[in-house]
């Protein structure tokens, strides 16, 4: 199977879940699943291999939410926390490959400056994500603040691969409605934290709260 096949469902999957045009999109994910996808359905072994596919990837993603969306990858660490400098070009994540590789790869993404919880963004709302002076992680003119005011989305992307699984089957699992999905997803949508236990629980994962 070639990359370009395992990807075809890809978008209609997103739609199915909410995210389309013009969204603004926080991917939860980490590349270690979807490449064990990629490697027992696509043959995709080597380094060139890893890179090819996942450059695809990204831009089926950027062609989901178009040129007025706009994709956010986290990036944070908390290195910054024991004293070790942050350096936004070269300082790298904690929470996923994915995101590690993007920094590397697609200089098509910036990063913020915050240097705990910082992210990789493209798309029209970058400069403004960018241009964030920040003290406060979860502040008022943080970029988590404008993903909430401005209808943002959350991706779980690694759950989804793993699982194989859409909106309209998680929600026959938790025996919802897809729109009570849909509003799980959205991170304007104040969902209680039983709620999204019960999502995880649906997929097979433990929801798992630290307190740093």
């Amino acid at each position: 199977m070639a990359y370009e096949e395992m990807m075809a469902s890809l978008p209609d999957a997103m739609k199915q879940a909410g995210i389309g045009k013009g969204d603004m999109l926080y991917i939860a994910s980490d590349a270690s699943l979807l490449l064990l996808e990629a490697r027992k359905k696509c043959g995709v072994k080597t380094v060139e291999q890893r890179n090819t596919f996942l450059h695809y990837f990204i831009d089926v993603l950027q062609e989901v939410v178009g040129t007025q969306g706009t994709l956010m990858f986290p990036v944070f660490t908390w290195a910054f926390c024991h004293g070790e400098g942050f350096d936004a070009r070269r300082t790298l994540g904690e929470v996923g490959a994915l995101n590690n590789w993007i920094l590397e790869y697609r200089k098509d993404f910036c990063r913020t400056k915050h240097p705990l919880y910082s992210f990789m963004v493209w798309g029209k709302e970058a400069n403004t994500l960018l241009s964030m002076e920040n003290k406060c992680a979860w502040g008022e003119n943080s970029p988590f603040s404008y993903l909430y005011h401005n209808n943002g989305k959350m991706l779980l992307l690694n759950v989804m691969v793993s699982s194989n699984i859409r909106a309209c089957d998680l929600a026959r699992k938790m025996h919802i409605k897809p729109q009570e999905v849909n509003r799980i997803i959205d991170l304007q949508h104040n969902t209680k934290i039983d709620t999204i236990d019960s999502a995880m629980k649906a997929l097979g994962k433990n929801l798992q709260l630290t307190v740093v």
